[in-house]
């Protein structure tokens, strides 16, 4: 989509960064873009996405991911933001101490 190209040419520059050398390439299906590049050492970087069933791994960062994260929190969640694709405000109404409350 036109409204996020700056933010895919920022994926597409770590992508290149990442794997010096690589030709990341976009497709372009309804409503969504998909950026990507092929590598069999993905897994060594992020060990999270091996192999067996994501919901049966453990979620935790490797030491070297935790140094990274601690140096740089801001762009950790703002690429956890980002990586989920969701471009949309989820919202909730519950009934507190019978006042009808709107979570966003």
């Amino acid at each position: 989509m036109a409204k996020y190209e700056q933010l895919d040419a920022g994926i597409l520059d770590l992508m290149r960064a990442v794997k010096p050398g690589s030709r990341p390439h976009t497709r372009r299906v309804p409503g969504v873009v998909i950026s990507t590049v092929s590598w069999k050492h993905w897994p060594c970087l992020f060990p999270q996405h091996g192999a067996g069933r994501k919901h049966q791994r453990a979620i935790a960062l490797e030491e070297w991911q935790r140094a990274v994260v601690t140096a740089f929190p801001a762009d950790f969640l703002r690429g956890l933001f980002h990586s989920d694709g969701a471009r949309v405000n989820t919202w909730a109404t519950r009934l507190v101490a019978g006042e009808r409350k709107r979570y966003d």
